[in-house]
């Protein structure tokens, strides 16, 4: 069984493959064969190399899920803070009407409340906007679901698709 430093090593030449690739271009022509090789480089130590490559996977998928949540997080902390903007120029809209003043003054700074110059069309009803402002959009949505059970089920490949056999890899 190999020891923790054995593992560490090897953990971190792994990264270091991984680091070569990325600075490389990513994933590209090769560059599964580069990391692979570290793996059939030699057969003795074959099981420590895949417990290094297994913690490797681990970590970059823990930090995925984790930058995945945070992404969320930051996206819905800039959303609410986007609201918060609109509350308040709507309560600046009300407050300079409310006191017949187009421009408010504070100490250092102000604010000024203008017509703009393009008007902000509502459509009330699309039916009755004449055909020269109106554009038909087509869009096609292949439900890839649907014909996956199709071929299973009937192993009749759809017109127009390619069924391809897919490996998968799992890591435990």
């Amino acid at each position: 069984m190999p020891s923790l430093y054995e593992l560490t090593e090897d953990i971190q030449r792994l990264e270091g493959l991984l680091e070569e690739v990325e600075e490389l271009n990513g994933m590209q022509e090769g560059s599964a064969g580069y990391l692979g090789g570290y793996l059939v480089a030699d057969e003795a130590q074959l099981a420590q190399k895949i417990d290094a490559y297994v913690a490797v996977y681990r970590d970059y998928q823990s930090r995925a899920q984790a930058q995945r949540a945070e992404g969320k997080h930051l996206y819905d902390m800039a959303k609410a803070n986007e609201n918060a903007m609109e509350r308040l120029k709507e309560a600046v809209k009300y407050a300079s009407h409310q006191l017949g003043r187009s421009k408010l003054q504070g100490n250092t700074r102000s604010i000024t409340i203008s017509e703009s110059s393009r008007p902000a069309i509502e459509i009330l009803d699309v039916r009755d906007v004449p055909a020269e402002f109106k554009e038909q959009v087509w869009e096609w949505k292949v439900d890839k679901k649907a014909i996956t059970e199709h071929v299973m089920d009937t192993g009749e490949i759809v017109r127009g698709t390619e069924v391809r056999k897919v490996k998968t890899v799992t890591f435990r």
